[in-house]
């Protein structure tokens, strides 16, 4: 880490910074490579400005916290119980961007609309619909 002298009423107090932090200065925008909400979290504290999430990272993202996700899974089956499976994961992996899209709301505020991009490949995606990819980023 470097430190960074800083004049705060009178007092001087020296800031730690970290690499990833100065490497934002020179330009570079960081982003979290997953959309774990406890990681996404700590990643904006410390300047991340957008989350990826594909299905690895989600079926990841479930294991690693089954407590939060599994009953959310539970109610998107129940309440799509005609869906199938493919499409109830796109609901789950949706869900799952929309609470990373709120992480990163203050981002988004913050830069006037530049930053704060949640990432994700779609159904869209996957069939290679640019179109209908950009309308599924919209609703995030």
């Amino acid at each position: 880490m470097t430190k960074t002298n800083v004049q705060e009423t009178g007092k001087s107090k020296t800031l730690k910074k970290t690499k990833m932090q100065l490497t934002e200065e020179f330009g570079a925008d960081f982003w979290n490579d997953s959309c774990a909400l406890n990681e996404l979290k700590e990643a904006v504290e410390n300047g991340a400005v957008g989350a990826t999430s594909n299905p690895v990272i989600v079926y990841s993202v479930v294991n690693e916290n089954r407590e939060r996700w599994i009953p959310i899974l539970d109610k998107i089956i129940k309440e799509n119980s005609q869906d199938t499976e493919d499409d109830i994961a796109w609901k789950l992996i949706e869900t799952i961007g929309q609470q990373a899209a709120a992480i990163l709301e203050p981002v988004y505020k913050k830069t006037q609309g530049r930053k704060d991009w949640t990432e994700y490949i779609s159904e869209q995606v996957k069939k290679s619909d640019y179109k209908g990819s950009k309308t599924k980023f919209a609703t995030l």
